[in-house]
Formats: C-alpha cells, sequence, structure tokens
C-alpha cells in the first residue's frame, strides 16, 4: 500500500543518513546529494500526511454515506501515482549510490542535479495531486453533512410527519403484517409475467393486477414489499385496504405519506403549508394529502418511488372512482416522476371498468390472474401436496392413502388458496380412517367451494353455540376497527341489562381466546391480540341484505345477518357497558372496553334497528347529569378534539341528535325536550344532525319545529353543517323545507364556499342548480372560484367556470384566482384559467402581477409558462420592483438565468432606485451577483441615496465588486 510505503521510507532515509543530519554542524554543509535526499525526506513525509489525512480522516466520514464508486477510483490514483514515484525515488537512489539495478532511472534522474530538479516537480505536482483529492472529497464530506442537515426535521416537521401515522386503531404496518407469508415456489404466475418484468425495468408506470377471491392476492402483495420490490433501491410504500376500518382514501395517503416521510424526511416539507393551513385535520382531507404527495413524488430528491395499494375492492365506494381520478393524474402530469403504482383487486366488471382510462393510456397495465387461473391451481397444488405431507405424518397414514389423498384433492376444480387452507383445517380436526374406501368416503364429505367449507364450520355447532356465535360474528362484522381478545370479552358478555361488572361474567382472556376459536372455527383469526375474519369472504358470507334475508328459504348461515343487525348487537354492549358507570364508581369498572365505546356507541347505534327497549338506555348515557355521561364525554372530546363537539355541557338532544340516534331523540321530544336548545356555541340539535348528514333526525327536528336557519357564535346555520359533511339527501331537505342558500357566516362564507373548500364537487353543483350565488364574496373578498383554485381542484374550478364564475373577480387585495394558482405553482390549473381568459397580467394591490409571484416562490416552470404565454417580464409593482427584482434578491440563481435568457431588463430601477444587482449584493449572493455582472449589470448603478451596489454589498462578497471595478 502507498500508505505503508510513504510510512516506513522517510524512517529509512532518515536512518541512512541520520549522522550527517545530526551533526550537521561538525560535519559542515550537506553534499548536494544528501540536501536532495534531505528535502526528498521531507517531502515523502509530506505526501504521507497529506495521504493520510486524506485516507483516516475523510475516506472514514465518506464510506457508507452514498456512492463509493468515485472515491474509490481516487484512491486507486492516488496508489497508482505514488507507486509511480516511489519507483523513480528508489531507482535513483540505488543508481546514485552505485548500486546494480535491475530497471533504469528515467532519464531525468541520472545526476545529483537531475535529482534535484525531478523531485522538486515530482513533489509538487504529487502535492497538488493530492491537495486536490483531498478537496474533492472534502467537498464531498461537506455535501453530505449538509444533505444529514437538511434531513434533520424541525420540532414542528417531525410533528407533522407523526400526523401521517394512525395513534388510534391499528396501523397500517398491522395489516401488512397479519396477512400470511408465501409457500415456497408459488406466485412464479405473476413474478415471470412480462408485464411485471417491464414495469419493473420502467421509471414510472401503473401495474393493475386482478384475481378472484382467496387466490393470494395479499400474500403476494406482501412478498412483493418486502423480498422483491426492495431490489429496485426504490421507497417502497404501501397500504392494504380493509372493509370497515381501512378503507378511505385519505387513510390510504397518511400511510403513503408517513412511510415516504420516513425514508425521506426532507421530503415532508411539502406538508408544512397544507399542515400550517389545515392542522391536524390534514389527515381527513382527501384533496391536500393528495396535493402533498403529488408534489413529494415529483420532487427530484424522492427518487425512484413504489407504492403498493392491495385490495382497492375494499376501498369505500364513494371514494374509488376519486383515487382512480388521482392515479390517471399523476401519470398524466408533465411534470417528472419516477413513481411506480402497483394496484391489487378483484376482477369484477364495475372494478376493472373504472380503470378504463389507464388500460388505454397504458396498454400493457393489466395482470389478470383471474386468466391465470390453471398457473395459480398448479402453485396450489404445491400447498396440497405439502399440506397433505404433513396431515399424512400427522394421522400416520400409510404413502399410499397420502397420495390417494392428493389425488382426490387435485380433482377439484377453481382450487385456490383459501380452499386449501379450509379443507386442511377440516381434515386435521377429523378421524380418518385408515383404508381407501374411508379416504374416499372422506373425500366426497368435503366442502368443495370456500362458501360450503364456512356452512360446514359453522353448522357443527348446537343450537345454544350457534346464538353465541351469531353474536360474536355479529360483533366482529360492524366493529369498526378489530377488537382485542379483552375488548372482544367484554362486547360479547355486556347488555342493556347489565348492571355489575359481574353480571358480565367474564372468563380469563386466555380461556376467551380459546372459547371464541372453537366456537367461531376458521372464521376468525386473532393476531396480536386482536381479532378479525379469517378473510374477507368471510364478511361477504356472512353479510346479507334486507331482501337477501326475507328471501332465505331454509335456515343458512349464508347470507344469514344483515348490517343493522350487526350493529345494533355491538351498539347494544358498547351502550350497556357505558350504563355501567351509572351503578358503579369509576374504580369498580374494569375500562379495558371503555375507549372503544365511549368513541363508537352513537355510530353503532345510529346504524342499528334500534328497539324501543334500548332507547332508556342511550337517553341514560347522554343525560349531562349522569356518571355516564361525564366518563364518556370528557374522553371524546379529549381523544377526538376536531370531531364537532363542544367541550361545554349541551343538552341531552344535542348529543342523540349529534349521533342520529332517531328514536331515542323522539323518545326525548315527547318528554318536553327543547328542540332549539342551544349551547354556549349557539349550535342547536339540528346543527349537530345536520353536520353529521342523519337526514331522518334532520327531518324529525324540523317536524318538531326546529329553526332551519339558525345561526351558531360563527354565523354557520344548519345547511353550512351539511354542507361540510357533504350529504345530499340531508341537503336536498333542508333546501326543500326553506333553508337560506346564501346564509353568510361571520367571516361571509355562505354554503358554496364550504363546499367548495372542502371539495365537495357534486354538492357544489347541487348548490348551483338550487340558485347560489356563484360570485358570493366573503370578507375577504373571495369568490369561491378563489377557494376552488387555492385548493387546486381542477373538476370544481371547471364546473365553477362552466357555470359564469368571475374568472378575474378580484379580492379585497386586488388578488385574482390567477394570483392564487401561480403562487401554489399549480401548472394544471394555471392553464385552466388562461385558456379560459384569465388576465395574465393582472395586478392586486400592490401592483403585483402573477409573473411575480411565481417569481417569489421558486416556481420555474409557472415562469416559463407564464411568459410563454404573454406575461410582462419587467411589469413594475408599486414600488416599481420587476420579478428580476425579486429573483435577485432571493437568490434564486437558476430564475435570474431564466428572466435574463427571455429579455429582463437587467437594469431596471425600482422606487428607490435600485436595481436587480442591489438586491443581490446586499443579501450577499454571491453566485446571482456574479451571473448578474457576468450578463453586464452596471455595478456602478446609483440608487436614488447615491449608493452602489458596493455601497450596499454585505462583507462577504465586497471583495468581487472591488475585484470587478466597482466603486462606492
Amino acid at each position: 500500500m502507498f500508505e505503508v510505503q510513504l510510512t516506513t521510507l522517510p524512517e529509512h532515509l532518515y536512518n541512512k543518513f541520520a549522522h550527517k543530519f545530526l551533526y550537521k554542524g561538525q560535519a559542515g554543509s550537506l553534499t548536494k546529494t544528501d540536501q536532495i535526499v534531505l528535502d526528498m525526506s521531507h517531502g515523502i513525509s509530506m505526501c504521507y500526511g497529506l495521504c493520510a489525512m486524506y485516507m483516516k480522516e475523510k475516506l472514514e466520514t465518506v464510506r457508507g454515506k452514498g456512492d463509493r464508486h468515485a472515491e474509490d477510483l481516487d484512491i486507486e490514483e492516488i496508489v497508482s501515482d505514488g507507486n509511480i514515484f516511489l519507483q523513480n525515488l528508489t531507482v535513483a537512489g540505488t543508481s546514485m549510490q552505485g548500486s546494480s539495478l535491475t530497471l533504469k532511472p528515467p532519464n531525468a534522474i541520472q545526476s545529483a542535479n537531475g535529482l534535484e530538479t525531478w523531485l522538486d516537480k515530482t513533489l509538487e505536482d504529487t502535492s497538488q495531486k493530492l491537495l486536490s483529492k483531498q478537496l474533492r472529497v472534502a467537498e464531498k464530506q461537506l455535501e453530505w453533512m449538509e444533505k444529514q442537515a437538511r434531513q434533520t426535521l424541525t420540532d414542528k416537521e417531525e410533528k407533522c410527519r407523526q400526523l401521517f401515522y394512525p395513534t388510534n386503531g391499528l396501523s397500517y404496518d398491522w395489516y401488512k403484517g397479519r396477512v400470511a407469508e408465501r409457500v415456497a415456489g408459488t406466485c412464479q404466475w405473476f413474478l415471470g409475467h412480462e408485464n411485471f418484468k417491464k414495469w419493473l425495468e420502467q421509471d414510472s408506470g401503473p401495474l393493475l393486477v386482478s384475481a378472484d377471491p382467496g387466490c393470494g392476492k395479499s400474500v403476494l402483495a406482501r412478498y412483493l414489499i418486502d423480498h422483491e420490490l426492495p431490489k429496485t433501491k426504490a421507497a417502497v410504500c404501501y397500504f392494504f385496504f380493509k372493509d370497515q376500518d381501512q378503507n378511505t382514501i385519505s387513510q390510504a395517503f397518511c400511510a403513503l405519506l408517513h412511510q415516504l416521510f420516513i425514508q425521506q424526511p426532507i421530503l415532508v416539507q411539502h406538508a408544512m403549508t397544507e399542515y400550517s393551513r389545515s392542522g391536524d385535520s390534514l389527515k381527513t382531507s382527501s384533496e391536500a394529502l393528495w396535493r402533498v404527495l403529488e408534489k413529494a413524488v415529483q420532487d427530484q430528491r424522492a427518487g425512484p418511488v413504489i407504492m403498493v395499494l392491495d385490495a382497492l375492492d375494499e376501498c369505500v365506494d364513494s371514494n374509488f372512482d376519486d383515487l382512480v381520478t388521482k392515479i390517471e393524474r399523476l401519470f398524466q402530469s408533465k411534470q417528472p416522476s419516477t413513481i411506480r403504482i402497483l394496484l391489487t383487486c378483484r376482477p369484477y366488471v364495475e372494478i376493472i371498468h373504472r380503470f378504463y382510462k389507464l388500460v388505454e393510456a397504458f396498454p400493457e397495465i393489466r395482470i389478470p390472474g383471474e386468466e391465470e387461473s390453471e398457473a395459480i391451481s398448479q402453485e396450489v397444488e404445491l400447498v396440497v401436496v405439502h399440506r397433505a405431507k404433513e396431515l399424512a405424518k400427522q394421522k400416520k397414514l400409510a404413502p399410499n392413502l397420502q397420495d390417494l389423498l392428493v389425488d382426490q384433492l387435485k380433482q377439484v376444480k377453481h382450487r385456490t388458496y383459501l380452499w386449501a387452507y379450509l379443507v386442511f383445517d377440516y381434515l386435521e380436526k377429523k378421524q380418518i380412517k385408515k383404508t381407501e374406501k374411508a379416504v374416499k368416503d372422506l373425500f366426497s364429505s368435503l366442502p368443495k367451494s370456500v362458501n360450503e367449507a364456512y356452512e360446514k364450520i359453522l353448522n357443527k355447532l348446537d343450537d345454544d353455540e350457534k346464538m353465541k356465535a351469531r353474536k360474536a360474528l355479529s360483533i366482529i362484522i360492524a366493529a369498526r376497527r378489530p377488537l382485542s381478545i379483552i375488548e372482544m370479552n367484554f362486547a360479547l358478555h355486556a347488555t342493556y341489562s347489565s348492571t355489575s361488572i359481574d353480571d358480565l361474567d367474564l372468563e380469563p382472556s386466555i380461556n376467551f381466546q380459546s372459547y371464541l376459536r372453537q366456537l367461531c372455527g376458521l372464521f376468525v383469526s386473532v393476531y396480536q391480540e386482536n381479532v378479525y375474519f379469517l378473510h374477507q369472504t368471510a364478511r361477504e358470507f356472512l353479510l346479507a341484505t334486507e331482501s337477501q334475508l326475507a328471501d332465505s328459504s331454509q335456515p343458512r348461515w349464508q347470507q344469514s345477518i344483515t348490517n343493522h343487525e350487526a350493529h345494533s348487537v355491538i351498539g347494544e354492549a358498547c351502550v350497556g357497558y357505558l350504563s355501567l358507570f351509572n351503578h358503579n364508581s369509576k374504580d369498580d369498572v374494569d375500562t379495558t372496553f371503555f375507549n372503544y365505546a365511549a368513541i363508537n356507541w352513537g355510530t353503532h347505534i345510529h346504524e342499528a334497528c334500534l328497539h324501543a327497549t334500548i332507547a332508556p338506555k342511550v337517553l341514560e348515557i347522554c343525560d349531562p347529569n349522569s356518571t355516564s355521561y361525564s366518563a364518556w364525554y370528557k374522553y371524546v372530546c379529549k381523544a377526538q378534539p376536531h370531531n364537532g363537539l363542544s367541550k361545554d355541557l349541551i343538552s341531552g338532544l344535542s348529543i342523540i341528535c349529534y349521533f342520529g340516534c332517531s328514536s331515542a331523540a323522539e323518545l326525548l321530544l315527547n318528554r318536553g325536550a327543547d328542540v332549539n336548545a342551544a349551547n354556549s356555541n349557539g349550535r342547536t340539535p339540528l346543527s349537530h344532525a345536520a353536520r353529521n348528514g342523519h337526514k331522518t333526525t334532520v327531518n324529525l327536528l324540523l317536524n318538531r319545529g326546529a329553526n332551519i336557519n339558525a345561526a351558531d357564535s360563527d354565523g354557520q346555520t344548519p345547511l353550512h353543517d351539511a354542507v361540510w359533511n357533504g350529504n345530499e339527501t340531508t341537503i336536498k331537505l333542508l333546501l326543500d323545507r326553506g333553508a337560506d342558500i346564501n346564509a353568510a357566516d361571520s367571516d361571509d362564507w355562505t354554503p358554496l364556499h364550504d363546499a367548495v373548500w372542502v371539495g365537495h364537487v357534486a354538492t357544489v353543483k347541487l348548490l348551483l342548480d338550487r340558485g347560489a350565488d356563484i360570485n358570493a364574496a366573503d370578507s375577504k373578498g373571495r369568490t369561491p372560484l378563489h377557494d376552488a383554485t387555492r385548493n387546486g381542484n381542477e373538476t370544481t374550478m371547471k364546473l365553477l367556470l362552466d357555470r359564469g364564475a368571475d374568472i378575474n373577480a378580484a379580492d379585497s387585495k386586488g388578488r385574482t384566482p390567477l394570483h392564487d394558482a401561480t403562487r401554489n405553482g399549480n401548472e394544471t390549473t394555471i392553464k385552466l384559467l388562461l385558456d379560459r381568459g384569465a388576465d395574465i397580467n393582472a395586478a392586486d394591490s400592490d401592483d403585483w402581477t402573477p409573473l411575480h409571484d411565481a417569481v417569489s416562490n421558486r416556481h420555474e416552470t409557472t415562469v416559463n409558462l407564464l411568459l410563454d404565454r404573454g406575461a410582462d417580464i419587467n411589469a413594475f409593482n408599486s414600488k416599481g420592483r420587476t420579478p428580476l427584482h425579486d429573483a435577485a434578491c432571493d437568490g434564486h440563481e437558476t430564475t435570474v438565468k431564466l428572466l435574463l435568457d427571455r429579455g429582463a431588463d437587467i437594469n431596471a430601477a425600482d422606487s428607490d432606485g435600485q436595481t436587480p444587482l442591489h438586491d443581490a449584493t446586499r443579501n450577499g449572493n454571491e453566485t446571482t451577483m456574479k451571473l448578474l455582472l457576468d450578463r453586464g449589470a452596471d455595478k456602478n448603478a446609483i440608487d436614488s441615496d447615491g449608493r452602489t451596489p458596493l455601497g450596499v454589498a454585505s462583507d462577504a462578497v465586497r471583495y468581487i465588486l472591488i475585484e470587478r471595478g466597482a466603486f462606492y
């Protein structure tokens, strides 16, 4: 190694000539040769010092912190140069000592003078090379340190990032973890598919994978996430949709953002504007979340990103089309990005058809697993053979019986992984007679489909067990999230008639888990102490509509439980549990089930067919004077501070109407409750019912004389509340009953402003159809079009413009919708406004044009777009400042160059006589300053106070102006 050679050579030279060096005074002047050798020793020591500094300090820092290739090349070059230098030096020194040589010294080193000249030059060249390389590595080290500093989040940024990780309920990683690992040899039908291989090689694009239920889509998704996709070096983010509890696109976007910000912390900057504007409510706004996600993945610093969205068929139907539209828009955008999205779903026509635009744009997007049934069936066969071997060992079956069983199972058509799982669980619990006839008879009794297997699992129960199983399955169907084993224990045993914890007769959790599994069989799985259905098909097998239930001619489990019944069961359990606090002190009640019951009881009661016997219990826990009310209400206000409930005590009627418990509300009204009773914020029972879209309760209150236009302390009416929720049936009811469609709140926001702000396009259309003022201005002069533009909601903007919205409406600061669009840098909305005739040079009250906004916010693409469309590049604001002034002041070199290339006046003077060069020098922007000077900026321009750029320059850049000949 060069380093070792440099370390030892000076020592050898020193030892050889030590007597002359140590006794220089006695020996007199050194000979020419000795002096050269001494200089050579010092030179080599200097080289060693530089090399050691490079290798020990810089290399250790750089290695492992990024791409090592460039650094490795630098090291190889240093070693090579050093070895050549040492070889030449050794050859020359040996030659001058008269020793025999295998190699001949270079021609330039045949004499002492030659050695001195060569040594001086070589040492200088070597030192310069080492210093140059050391500088390069130091720069790389500094670059890495700056990157790490940028990746360190502020407290506010960290709080924003954590907002996207669920604190209530189960997290996105839990849902992935509960999916089974693949069996070796499976998933090959997908991994070998040409469309998958092409998608992996692409920089960007979608991939849609469909397959029948039970064919392992989620198992495939987990395998890809854990094993295959990380090989691409992309940031991999995922979300597993789950019916009931993880089924909205806002939940999906939060999960994707959290994972992306964990892997690339710097990207959280794209969320800060929305977070500052909306706070914690950002996590429920799908529009705002998607804007953040779009900006983040389009940031070059994001690098390649892969997103996996599993089980789209379990997404809330009202969200599905919105999600597809957003994905289409992402891949249609001209903003460069390296994002790939993998989607899985069932192959149902009504689902696949919604992707037709993506399929047209990306012909190779589809991988239809339903057309690979033979390949999947063969892979299922691997599972069958594997499980049959295990079963044979367990049951001590002879090889011929094992083979017979496998042959019999292979005869089943449309085999799926789920079917195999259910069948072998059934077989493991059966006593198997060890004869061929018995095995054949056993096969004839096996379920040939998943539904048949489900029916067999539950039919083995006796009547009492069936009743308990029905209750347990109803609870799992309706639960808003998977319940823990302990919560499930309470839910199964609590009733509206319970008065103490002893009435519940709870058994220990470990025993209850065994009991639950015995009761429900394979329908129920427990993962990390949480209870859930084995598969989505289990829920679908049980659930029935009212008409399906009525059509059932014989007792069966399939389609036997309605949604209303399921909610009624768990709702009764929640209310019964909460009522315990009215009969016992809080210390006497186990609070394990409290959090779930407090948060969710109202939702379940609203969804249930509430029978009269439980209504009094509902009134009991909603009585502001009751212990139960105090317990759950305070908890809900703390746990969900943005749920619309006031922390101040409100009437029992308002609470009941908030949750939409119409039968309990009617009972309370019959007892004389005030239909217009308002809390300290002026909100009435009608406000609460309308806010949550409870049409039946709204109708009841109106029939009982509720004031339809009652305004709260913020001036908002029940119609404002209904619009925020986007419940069209409730909005129509209020309008039909005479609600003021243009009622203005304390900020002069009309219901149309609200609808536009939250992005409910259907509600916007409904209000416009009913005569809402499309150009109504709020207290800041902003119209609904301003709000739609600010939020980047292109669909709403088009609707408003089609209906006649004033495209150049100016707010109280003179700002038009185009100003809002350019400030946000939303290219799509800018083009839409310009195409529809927006004034590209509209000036606000400070004479800022849209171009000023685009430049100040560093939106280069927007700047180019505006200039292409004819924006005045030298427009003056009220202080005489042009866009170039703003760019120079901000130190944004790229924008400065862009404006200069497009003809901006480099010496334009503002109202103080200052040019862009004054701005750049005052703020110490060295690169911008040099660019302006190189382009011919007047370095001696004098402002109205007689100051030149040098006169206002910061200390850091003053020398540059002096070197360029500037004067004060």
